[in-house]
């Protein structure tokens, strides 16, 4: 069953035209951040704006987010959960892809046969069904639209920050098929070496690809002593911050041991974000609650708020990017940086290739303890290198920042409805 919750329009009078921004996921930015400021960028543009969403997600604070910041201008579509198996393995990836494909576009299709069609239709996270898309082509009929895409794959040996996969021509094929549709207006990316690498490949589409530096709601405006001194934290601890969407990937078992095992009781490890069941569990294991009990673990297990997340970065000494198979960029670099705060990030993936190219912080492996713990150590021997790191980090959040954010959503989305 469906439901429409209808908004004053501000444009009274006038026939708005209108954006329908379909998002089912609440977790990482895609909500709080994607999806929010291109709902922003479109009641800028004076067009009348709808979020096509689950029930769940109405009852998350990433919505509360939203909410709060478009008031009366906000329609809402709700639909049915979809519950996908977020598998590892391809099978049951591509069933998941064909499992959304199909969910988009039957709900898609109540929508218009209700409310008709709207101008254009925004996906902050197209990789949930953009394989689909490339084999079955458009499920939004004639109507336009724009997406946002983190995961790409296929450029990642190629350009030496990942590994090399059987599938990565394919994923090419089908992703040069999906760009082919007459209706696809705008892909957006935030992933900068996958922008650079169609930048060189004259097999892609330029006028389509666009590049949109990922921005953040941190602003670094905080008084560092009084912060810590809320959290329990002493101006003379070296904190670790990890935050976002706690899972596996984040590698937290491999910081917990080397907090533990190789570093002073002045190493904190502050995680900050809704764990999985896999970091629930390690967070019951002997080695956390060890640190726990130590006061080397602190714990702010929920999402957090755009305040919450700006007063975290601005308490740590770094920010934990050294994740397992991560290859796409890092919203959470972008934070680190508005805070002026050094990274330790994987030598691998697009994150890494940043960290390098910008000199943000430092690379490590992965998978090796020394390597991590070398890392720690010379970021809290040297503060030079830290202010240094610290320097180059607020120089690069000026380019992603909101206004550039809603400016390049504003000319790549909403001018491309005159061409209709």
């Amino acid at each position: 069953m469906m439901h429409f919750y209808a908004h004053q329009s501000f444009n009274d009078g006038i026939i708005a035209l209108k954006l329908l921004v379909i998002e089912t996921c609440h977790l990482g930015h895609r909500m709080a951040l994607n999806a929010r400021y291109a709902l922003i960028a479109a009641i800028r543009k004076e067009w009348s704006v709808t979020l096509m969403t689950t029930g769940e997600a109405l009852r998350s604070p990433a919505f509360n987010i939203i909410s709060q910041a478009l008031g009366v201008h906000l329609s809402v579509y709700k639909i049915r959960n979809l519950k996908l198996l977020n598998a590892k393995d391809v099978f049951r990836q591509v069933i998941d892809q064909m499992r959304m494909y199909f969910y988009i576009k039957r709900a898609f299709n109540e929508y218009r046969n209700e409310y008709g069609e709207p101008d254009l239709i925004y996906i902050p996270g197209l990789e949930d069904f953009s394989k689909a898309l490339s084999i079955f082509g458009t499920p939004f009929g004639g109507v336009f639209f724009s997406a946002t895409i983190v995961s790409v794959k296929f450029h990642r040996h190629t350009t030496g920050i990942g590994p090399s996969s059987r599938l990565d021509k394919l994923d090419q094929r089908l992703f040069l098929r999906m760009l082919a549709i007459p209706s696809l207006k705008c892909l957006l990316s935030v992933d900068p070496v996958f922008f650079d690498y169609v930048c060189k490949n004259e097999k892609f589409d330029l006028k389509k690809i666009c590049y949109l530096p990922d921005q953040t709601n941190v602003t670094g405006c905080v008084s560092l002593s009084k912060l810590r001194s809320s959290l329990g934290i002493g101006d003379d601890k070296f904190v670790i911050l990890v935050f976002g969407t706690l899972t596996e990937r984040k590698n937290i078992e491999l910081l917990l041991d080397v907090v533990s095992s190789y570093m002073s009781h002045d190493f904190i490890v502050l995680l900050a974000g809704k764990p999985d069941g896999f970091v629930q569990s390690l967070l019951n294991t002997e080695i956390a609650n060890r640190l726990r009990s130590q006061g080397r673990l602190l714990e702010l297990l929920k999402f957090c708020s755009i305040k919450e997340e700006n007063e975290l970065f601005c308490s740590a000494d770094v920010v934990w990017l050294n994740y397992r198979d991560f290859y796409s960029s890092s919203g959470v670099m972008y934070s680190a940086c508005a805070a002026g705060c050094p990274v330790i990030a994987s030598q691998l993936g697009a994150s890494g290739w940043e960290v390098n190219k910008h000199k943000i912080g430092l690379v490590v492996d992965p998978c090796d303890v020394f390597s991590v713990s070398g890392a720690l150590m010379e970021l809290y021997n040297d503060t030079y290198k830290r202010n240094f790191f610290a320097k180059n980090a607020r120089a690069l959040s000026k380019l992603h920042n909101a206004e550039t954010y809603l400016d390049i959503l504003s000319t790549k989305l909403f001018d491309t409805s005159s061409d209709r």
